[in-house]
């Protein structure tokens, strides 16, 4: 089920988003594993780019698992509040196919092993230059709805709104793992563990 196949206002579909937020932190999600996709693999039985859309949640240019649209949920709301505008995403899911294309145009293949190369379908491949990193199809966090591309600024080194990302962002299950590769905005979902109070 996605909220664009139901007809709700905008102050419902917020309460929606507010409600699957709550559920996550209390760790109950709607048939879903609360377990990340990228820990242990596939989730809901399906391969990585091969999941139907109608098993993910609608955002903004894209869909996600069901408990990481609500982590954005929740992260969106409170970016809202803090900038007074929202948290605006690129790009969300990536298909099987669409990591193949994005491969293609990012990478050149080559019939022998050369110099830091990647070996994906009997070929080895080298980045091109001046392009940005791309994982080998279908094995994308994008393929699992558990990536986003943010912008609002968040794409932007140093910004306010990239060092509030970067603070805030795990705490709602968004990593800015991007950092690590130079993607200032590719964030990644890891569920909130749930935390107990000792008597």
């Amino acid at each position: 089920m996605t909220f664009s196949t139901i007809t709700l206002s905008s102050s419902r579909r917020r309460l929606v988003i507010i409600v699957l937020g709550l559920l996550l932190a209390f760790g109950i999600v709607l048939g879903q594993s609360a377990t990340p996709a990228h820990a242990n693999g596939a989730w809901g039985g399906y391969s990585n780019g091969n999941i139907p859309l109608s098993k993910m949640i609608a955002v903004p240019n894209g869909h996600l698992r069901i408990d990481a649209a609500a982590g954005y949920g929740s992260m969106n709301a409170a970016f809202k509040k803090r900038f007074g505008y929202e948290l605006g995403i690129t790009e969300a899911y990536r298909s099987y196919g669409t990591q193949v294309k994005i491969w293609n145009a990012r990478y050149v293949a080559h019939s022998k092993k050369v110099k830091n190369s990647i070996e994906y379908k009997g070929k080895y491949w080298t980045k091109k230059k001046n392009v940005s990193v791309a994982a080998v199809p279908g094995t994308s966090i994008h393929g699992w709805g558990l990536a986003v591309d943010l912008n609002s600024h968040v794409n932007e080194s140093g910004s306010i709104q990239k060092r509030w990302a970067d603070k805030y962002g795990p705490s709602y299950g968004w990593y800015p793992v991007g950092n690590s590769f130079g993607e200032a905005w590719h964030f990644e979902f890891t569920p909130p563990k749930k935390t107990t109070t000792k008597k």
